[in-house]
């Protein structure tokens, strides 16, 4: 289930108390992080950032020249975050955004529609160091081996 023993154990005693056993991990109570950000933090943020000098900067160039002037609001990374929160973050530069690919697979659904090769490196155990060349084909479907020779260079 990918839980813990004292979980588990936790979860029966409240279900003997409120009488249902689910999952409480998204639901319990959390402390909020000494390190988070006010509100008032994260607008001094947006109105740095928005102002016209950074207007074309990403965060990676804001927060270095920021540090330059002796002001520190917020790792680059935090100032990311900021800006996604608020809707900010947006596609920069002359390159386009990037597409994602469906990962291209080749599949055999008989013998001989798809081979592979692959160079092994052999050891040519009379001379030490030197190494003989085993050049295989096979067959992907069948598992087999079609072509196989060993070179020495």
């Amino acid at each position: 289930m990918g839980i813990s023993e004292r979980t588990s154990w936790r979860w029966h005693s409240q279900q003997k108390k409120s009488g249902k056993l689910e999952d409480m991990r998204q639901t319990a109570p959390h402390s909020t992080p000494v390190n988070k950000l006010t509100e008032a933090e994260e607008d001094a943020i947006l109105e740095v950032v928005n102002k016209p000098e950074f207007a074309n900067d990403p965060p990676s160039q804001i927060v270095p020249k920021l540090a330059d002037r002796g002001i520190y609001m917020a790792s680059d990374r935090t100032v990311y975050r900021v800006l996604k929160r608020n809707t900010q973050l947006k596609h920069l530069g002359r390159v386009k955004k990037r597409k994602k690919k469906a990962v291209i697979t080749h599949v055999a659904k008989a013998p001989n529609q798809l081979w592979v090769w692959n160079i092994t490196y052999l050891p040519f155990l009379p001379v030490h160091g030197m190494f003989l060349y085993l050049y295989m084909i096979s067959d992907v479907f069948r598992r087999k081996i079609v072509a196989l020779e060993v070179w020495s260079v």
